[in-house]
């Protein structure tokens, strides 16, 4: 009797090869899936590249004059070109009426941005806060992230800053966390930050020190409270339910070749 093609050996195989190849790729998937975050910090104010920030609500001030900055409405992307011979920055204060440092729960600030070039001599630019008794000061080269005005051991994390990365700071009870593209897990732990009287947010350059180009896609924060990225549970499951597909099917397979044997 000829066995119906839809389970000759020639088709078994195919239907195995076609399902298990799902399968795999679903597992494939399930592996960047897992370190998904879910970006759920309702952020008070947020900044993006497609305007400058001076033309943005809520309107930043800008400081200094060592620099030029274009927004593209396209890529929605803000280039910063700054000096290493004097300041450009954007600035909130408290008498904006958007940042109050020393009234925060606590402080979480994300931006995603690329550095293009740098010509200071320690960093190509830099985001800096303050809460009224402290100065939080993270600066970003071409090669590594720090915190302070110098890279130290403690306080800086070795890498590349010329692809896109996410940055978030978190700031709890005087002390701040640096964490990189949402991973669950800081890069920086534990600084605590200068003396300063201070209360205000701005990024750019503000120093002889910093200098360079930069691409800035967006920057949003909130005083409402510290908050660390948070995994998705619901990914977690796609590796098992790979698994079990994969068993599922290398079964059937081996069933269907013994009757055939």
């Amino acid at each position: 009797m000829k066995i119906p093609s839809l389970y000759s050996r020639s088709s078994t195989r195919a239907c195995f090869g076609s399902i298990a190849g799902g399968v795999i790729a679903l597992s494939v998937m399930a592996a960047p899936l897992e370190a998904a975050i879910i970006n759920d910090v309702d952020f008070e104010v947020a900044y993006s590249g497609n305007a400058l920030p001076t033309a943005s609500d809520p309107t930043w001030t800008q400081g200094g004059s060592a620099g030029s900055a274009s927004a593209s409405s396209e890529t929605g992307i803000l280039t910063l070109q700054t000096n290493a011979t004097g300041s450009y920055r954007y600035i909130l204060n408290e008498s904006s009426g958007y940042w109050d440092g020393a009234d925060a729960e606590g402080i979480t600030v994300e931006f995603s941005l690329s550095v293009i070039s740098q010509t200071g001599s320690r960093s190509a630019t830099h985001l800096s806060l303050s809460d009224g008794s402290k100065n939080y000061n993270f600066q970003i080269a071409e090669d590594e992230i720090f915190l302070g005005a110098t890279s130290t051991s403690g306080a800086r994390y070795a890498m590349d800053t010329t692809v896109v990365n996410t940055f978030r700071l978190t700031l709890s009870e005087g002390v701040m966390s640096v964490y990189v593209n949402q991973n669950v897990t800081p890069v920086i732990v534990g600084y605590e930050g200068v003396a300063s009287t201070g209360n205000e947010i701005y990024w750019g350059d503000n120093s002889n020190f910093t200098g360079g180009t930069t691409h800035w896609d967006y920057l949003a924060f909130t005083t409402s409270g510290a908050f660390a990225p948070v995994p998705e549970p619901s990914l977690l499951s796609l590796g098992g339910l790979g698994a079990l597909l994969m068993l599922f099917v290398s079964r059937r397979y081996r069933k269907q070749n013994t009757v055939l044997s």
